[in-house]
């Protein structure tokens, strides 16, 4: 009888490892699908635009990722492959915004020029990764 109940205990024991493996393993692999998408934030000038809103929202679903730029006007947006409407903005400064496809594992790096409100020139380019650019209701250039 202490064997029976050894051996079921064991076995589920067992159980629990095989199921906990497996899914720290789903985890891992979710966890490698996803891209980082990073950039700096700067005026015409050059000059790094800190506490800069940049939102990244699905164009399917309903997915929605932000930060805000560091002192360097730096950002980075861990997100799943798809595409997103990028949006960057600042007071003072107009809006930009553009739609983007991001491929699994693509980690593209972009330099977003905004410039000062009132001024109609707003850009975002992309200067390394892969990645497709669509173009958006902002006039802006790849």
């Amino acid at each position: 009888m202490v064997h029976t109940n050894l051996s079921a205990r064991l076995f589920c024991l067992l159980g629990l490892l095989l199921i906990s493996g497996v899914f720290s393993a789903s985890q891992a692999e979710v966890g490698n699908a996803r891209s980082s998408l990073r950039g700096r934030v700067l005026d015409q000038n050059r000059a790094a635009i800190p506490g800069a809103k940049v939102v990244a929202e699905a164009t399917i679903g309903s997915r929605s990722v932000s930060a805000i730029t560091d002192q360097n006007g730096e950002f980075a947006l861990m997100l799943e492959p798809g595409e997103y409407t990028v949006r960057v903005t600042v007071n003072g400064f107009s809006d930009a915004v553009q739609t983007i496809r991001l491929n699994q594992g693509s980690n593209p790096f972009f330099e977003v020029i905004l410039q000062v409100s009132g001024q109609s020139a707003v850009s975002l380019s992309l200067t390394s990764g892969a990645i497709k650019l669509m173009r958006s209701g902002a006039p802006l250039r790849p």
